[in-house]
């Protein structure tokens, strides 16, 4: 999973309600093909945005992904289209879209509501709706993490019960870290069908090794992400190799903390 770009409440523009947007290589595409694609996606995108906010538009943050102003949460998922579309690829065949929502960072708890963009709120019923119209609208979105806060457990099982024939619905801040996550029962039935890990300091490689296992066993997929302020080292992608993940997720594919993950991958 290679985040192309990043908005959400903490973003630019109107439009709260989707932190990355992601491009997923399809199963049949080689590691190699998929990093040229996805160099030339990014592209794509960045001379889209230079040519319509300025030059300012193709800079990246510190996880290497473009910032644009974006007032609606369609925007960036044309645009992804288009990029994909112009490398001659098939959406939903060669390359998936994926979607981090985050939706713990839009909520107002003053009017225990979600504001999906600025000054349009939603409840979690809404949030359901919002979330089934707007996967049948993107078939190729393969994963949506976080749509909805932990707390919100009913509307996030209507959720699952609507969508998970077609999309992996992924908890990344709706669970604890791992090593606490160890030490719990997880809800029975599972509300999740994959989960966001991460390698931090308070996290040891036992704690996800252990964690991955457990939440396999409960018929969730695995995502081994990298962290924010992140280095160049490079052992999350022999970790992830290892561990048999089904999705490492990158960042954006731009700077040497990244670029060198990508590489490392290649080999």
């Amino acid at each position: 999973m290679v985040t192309i770009i990043q908005s959400g409440k903490h973003g630019l523009g109107k439009s709260n309600c989707i932190k990355e947007y992601m491009v997923v290589p399809g199963i049949g595409m080689t590691i190699d093909k998929a990093i040229q694609h996805i160099q030339h996606i990014n592209s794509y995108v960045a001379k889209s945005f230079v040519s319509k906010m300025g030059v300012s538009a193709k800079f990246v943050n510190e996880s290497g992904t473009l910032c644009p102003t974006l007032d609606t949460p369609t925007q960036a998922l044309d645009l992804l289209q288009e990029a994909i579309n112009a490398q001659g690829l098939t959406i939903g065949e060669d390359m998936y879209l994926a979607v981090n929502a985050a939706a713990h960072e839009f909520f107002d708890f003053e009017k225990g509501k979600y504001e999906i963009v600025a000054g349009q709120l939603k409840t979690n019923d809404d949030m359901v709706e919002f979330w089934a119209d707007m996967i049948a609208k993107y078939p190729s979105i393969v994963a949506v993490i976080d749509p909805l806060r932990g707390q919100d457990s009913e509307a996030w099982m209507k959720l699952c019960e609507r969508v998970s024939e077609v999309t992996y619905i992924v908890g990344d801040h709706f669970y604890v870290r791992p090593g606490l996550l160890n030490q719990t029962e997880i809800p029975s039935p599972v509300r999740t069908s994959g989960i966001v890990m991460y390698l931090e300091k308070i996290t040891s490689v036992s704690d996800i090794y252990t964690c991955a296992n457990k939440l396999r066993d409960l018929s969730n997929e695995i995502i081994l992400s990298t962290t924010q302020g992140d280095t160049t080292d490079t052992f999350i992608v022999d970790f992830a190799v290892g561990l048999n993940a089904r999705f490492l997720k990158l960042g954006g594919p731009s700077r040497g903390e990244r670029s060198c993950k990508l590489n490392r991958l290649l080999q």
